[in-house]
Order: structure tokens, then sequence, then C-alpha cells
């Protein structure tokens, strides 16, 4: 009976290629640069972990095309806040903030108080 030789060795892994460096424009200063990206693995619940340095930052994730995930980090501005920055709003809030800073208040208890009870018994 012939024995026969067991490979105790690692199997070698495949080679992988590097990732490409992704070209970059700064929108502050219009200049180009050249970063590393990344390959990570998508977990069995559908996550991937972006790693510490985007702990707690909102980011915006678009899919462009079917093979293609854009994630970028940003300040966004929730639904019920948008209207601010629609047509002149802002404007007409920061002239209201510039009124309400530069008005001096007037202490009027008594008279809203009379106005009120008037109105009560007016329609009771």
């Amino acid at each position: 009976m012939k024995a026969h030789a067991i490979d105790h060795t690692t199997p070698k892994a495949p080679k992988i290629k590097r990732a490409p460096n992704l070209v970059t424009r700064d929108s502050n200063t219009k200049k180009t640069k050249s970063t590393p990206s990344a390959i990570k693995i998508v977990g069995a619940n559908g996550q991937i972990s972006l790693g510490k340095a985007y702990a707690g930052k909102s980011v915006e994730i678009s899919k462009p095309d079917e093979n293609t995930i854009v994630i970028k980090t940003g300040q966004f501005i929730p639904d019920n806040e948008r209207w601010l920055y629609e047509g002149d709003n802002m404007a007409r809030l920061d002239a209201a903030i510039k009124w309400a800073k530069n008005t001096p208040r007037k202490d009027n208890f008594e008279e809203l108080f009379a106005a009120f009870k008037k109105w009560s018994d007016e329609n009771d």
C-alpha cells in the first residue's frame, strides 16, 4: 500500500488588481488631485463601512447607473426647512430678525389681556 503525501501548505491567494487612483477636482481650488480608491466588501446585511473618518457625517448616496454608486459628504437641508431657501424667503427672514433685534420690546400685557377679555365676553 502506497502512502500519499498530504500538502499542508496554505493555498496561494489569487492575485487581485490594485484599485486605480481616482482623479477628482477640488471645487474650491479648482485643482485636480489623485486619491487612491478603496475596495470594500458589502456584508450579508447590505452594509459597508466607510471608516472612522466619516463617523457621524451626513452622506448623499446616488446611483447614476446599475453598476455605479456615488457617495458624497455634505450638509443637507431637511424637507421641512427647504422653504427657507426658496425665492426671497431667506432675505425676508433676515430682515425680520434684524427688525426684532433693533426694535425695543413693548410690555403691553394689560392691553392684550383687556382685548382678550373683551373678545371673550363678546363670544360667550
